[in-house]
């Protein structure tokens, strides 16, 4: 319960919109600091998925009582950790409630609620895909981001990097596209790494290392 009741509050924070997510979450462990890393994943990731998923748990909390920010967390939750797990964590009536989210789940809806795109931009979309080409792009925007690095070639080489994080338990592997560029399996605290620590690497999307070549 204490774990849904923080993540409540930081959903509340984030969805004020008053500042950018990354530094409303940032803030929140700060004032939190005996939060451990398992806690601090669920609630950023949490918080992740109801900005991603926000047009489809609108659509989905539509049907529910309670503060916007509670339904929020318990839809993010049940996507994070799955209903058995939730239900431990939350009261009957909103074990209730979610059952009948599930049947709602099923109901069709337009591409762009589902997958909380705004309309305009579906449009757009659909006249350059295919059907199915849009399913799958539409889809990968609201899946999560994987945790990619990019090598200081200055002062490490990327088979260095990735020997250096295994020592850690953090495989990591190269992407090919970019010799600097690796990706880490799952999403491991980096923040302690020697190798982090030492500048070794950074953590930047592949998408933004693309760019600095083009």
């Amino acid at each position: 319960m204490q774990r849904l009741k923080q993540l409540e509050q930081l959903i509340r924070l984030v969805m004020e919109l008053k500042w950018p997510a990354d530094a409303v979450i940032s803030r929140f462990f700060r004032e939190h600091p005996r939060l451990g890393q398992r806690d601090r994943a669920f609630l950023a990731e949490g918080a992740w998925s109801v900005l991603r998923h926000r047009s489809w748990y609108s659509h989905l909390a539509s049907a529910g009582t309670g503060s916007m920010s509670r339904r929020f967390s318990l839809l993010a939750a049940h996507d994070l950790i799955g209903m058995e797990a939730l239900a431990q964590e939350c009261s009957p009536s909103e074990s209730d409630w979610l059952s009948h989210v599930a049947t709602l789940r099923a109901t069709k809806v337009s591409d762009a609620v589902r997958f909380s795109m705004p309309d305009w931009i579906e449009e757009r979309l659909r006249a350059l895909f295919s059907k199915t080409e849009l399913r799958a792009c539409l889809q990968s925007l609201v899946s999560t981001a994987p945790l990619d690095l990019r090598v200081n070639t200055i002062l490490a080489k990327p088979e260095e990097v990735i020997a250096a994080l295994a020592e850690r338990g953090i495989e990591a592997t190269p992407l090919g596209i970019m010799p600097e560029a690796l990706r880490v399996l799952g999403k491991p605290a980096l923040q302690k790494a020697p190798a982090f620590t030492k500048g070794l690497f950074e953590v930047q999307d592949l998408g933004s290392q693309l760019l600095t070549k083009l």
